[in-house]
This record gives structure tokens, sequence and C-alpha cells, in this order.
């Protein structure tokens, strides 16, 4: 029993430790299983190739993210994280790391049928120089519900983010796992998690921050976004005025992890498809890889 629970929090769980700097709210709050009845520790280090905020990136640069999480789940259905992230390119000048910190806590409630519903609270912390795409918000509210069965897992998360002004963000999800045993070596579990996600936002938060770069680097966007016969206040009046609450991103994920007692090493590959970008934004298919290796404690 101790060995099926164990394969079964880590297929759950493995999507938010996976996508730490680059899927979601960056906290692996949403994912303790119904059928836990033990406490469990897992301390993770992850390596993403672009740092993606609620399906939104900084098309200027690319980001590669560092980050560590230290995360704590009792039986009782409480939950605490601490995290660590390091962003590239990611100050005043889009050519120096900044640093950010998050703790979370929240609750999961399980239901019969493999039902769920978890909420949670994240306090972020940043470096002074910033300008990451998440660092006008401090604060994030987070609500969870699903079901996670033995192959899917199907669940809707709500954000709302607290800062400079209030976000919403609505991400729909839906993965699979598939597990082999002692593969490719003996004692050696390997699974293979694809999934799909689709978020909804009212782009004002993706828009504010472009319009913060572009007050910062005027001359450099107007080259990059092809706006030189525009004004700074006529560009600026373009990003304020598309308010519309739409779907943002759509993203697939294919992670493979390979389990070895506590152990779990984890690469995967994630496509990010822009949706109703601003006009003079590029939009292209994104092509990111994730890294991640992670122990377990369970008693």
């Amino acid at each position: 029993m101790v060995k099926h629970n164990f394969q079964y929090r880590t297929m759950i769980l493995l999507f938010g430790v996976f996508t730490a700097c680059s899927v979601l709210a960056g906290s692996p709050s949403n994912g303790q299983p119904d059928t836990a009845t033990f406490n469990s520790i897992i301390v993770s280090a992850d390596y993403a190739s672009d740092n993606v905020v609620y399906g939104n990136l900084n098309t200027t640069v690319s980001q590669p993210c560092f980050s560590s999480i230290f995360s704590f789940a009792s039986r009782s259905g409480m939950e605490a994280t601490a995290g660590y992230s390091l962003i590239a390119n990611s100050d005043t000048s889009l050519n120096k790391a900044t640093h950010q910190f998050d703790f979370t806590l929240g609750y999961r409630f399980s239901f019969p049928l493999d039902l769920y519903l978890s909420a949670s609270y994240t306090r972020f912390f940043y470096s002074k120089n910033t300008t990451t795409l998440r660092s006008d918000y401090d604060h994030q509210m987070e609500v969870d519900a699903g079901y996670s069965g033995q192959v899917a897992d199907v669940s809707a998360s709500a954000f709302y983010l607290i800062g400079t002004s209030g976000e919403f963000f609505l991400s729909l999800q839906n993965s699979y796992n598939f597990s082999i045993d002692n593969f490719p070596f003996r004692n050696v579990s390997t699974t293979f998690l694809p999934g799909v996600f689709t978020i909804l936002s009212s782009q004002q938060f993706y828009n504010e921050y472009l319009l913060n770069q572009f007050l910062q680097h005027p001359l450099y966007y107007m080259y990059r976004w092809r706006l030189m016969g525009y004004t700074k206040e006529e560009i600026k009046q373009m990003l304020l005025a598309e308010k519309k609450f739409t779907f943002t991103s759509f993203m697939a994920t294919v992670p493979v992890s390979f389990s070895w007692k506590n152990v779990m090493l984890t690469g995967g590959i994630t496509f990010l498809k822009p949706l109703n970008q601003p006009s003079f934004v590029n939009d292209n298919w994104v092509v990111m890889y994730n890294f991640n290796l992670s122990y377990m404690l369970l008693w």
C-alpha cells in the first residue's frame, strides 16, 4: 500500500513540482491524492528553459529559471510550501538575474468518487530590480476543484492576484498518467504524464507588464514591435484598450518521470501557444524544457 501511495502521490504532485517556474502559479499546492493516509515532505530542484507565468512570457528575451521547493503535506489535508527561484535576464536591463521567494499555506478537502477541493494563499517576495511578469503582485489566492483518478486528473483552478491591481485567472487542466514498473531498470518506475492546459484572463495582466517594459525601454520596444511610426502615447493607448476576458494561452506538456525508492528524476517538454495577444506581440508557438530532481519522505 505504501508503494502504491508513493507512486500515486508522485504522479498527481508532479505537475506542481515540475512546473515550478513555468506554467501556473509556481506552487505545488494542488496535488494531494484522496487516498493519502500519511504525511509527506518533498524537496526538489528544477530547471526550466523559460519563465512562463499564467500562460504568458517575456517575448523579448529568454528567461531560464532555476528553482527549489520545500513542501509539506499532512494526512489531515494541510499543505505548506516554501520556494525560491533564480530567473535569468529579468532585471531592468533584461540581462541580469533576479530572485523570487514564495510561501504557500493551503488545505485540501477530499470527497467520494475521487473528487477534491483545495484552497491556498501564497505570498511573493522579489528582488528590488526585478521586472518579471509576476512582480506587480505580492499575494495570490487560489481555489482548485477536480477529479484525481487512477489514470486521469481533470481540474479547474481559479487564481486571484493582489498587488498594484487585482487580476483574475482561470486554468482548465486535463492530464493522464501511465506507469511501468521495473523499467528501464529493476526497482525503477517510469511514469508518463501527458497533459493539456488552457488559461483565461483579462489580458490586462500581460498588457500592463508590456506597458511598463515599454515605458522603461521605449526605443527598443518600438523597434522590437515594429511600431516606429507610432508615438509613445499611441502605443500606451493600444495596450490599455485591450481588456477583454478571454482565452490567453494553450499548453501541452509531456513529462517523463523515473522513480527509485524516494528519489524522482523528471524531464519533459512543454508547447505553449499564446492566444488573443496584442496585435504587435509575437504569438508563435514556444517550446520549453524542464528538468527536475525530487526527494520524498513519507510517514
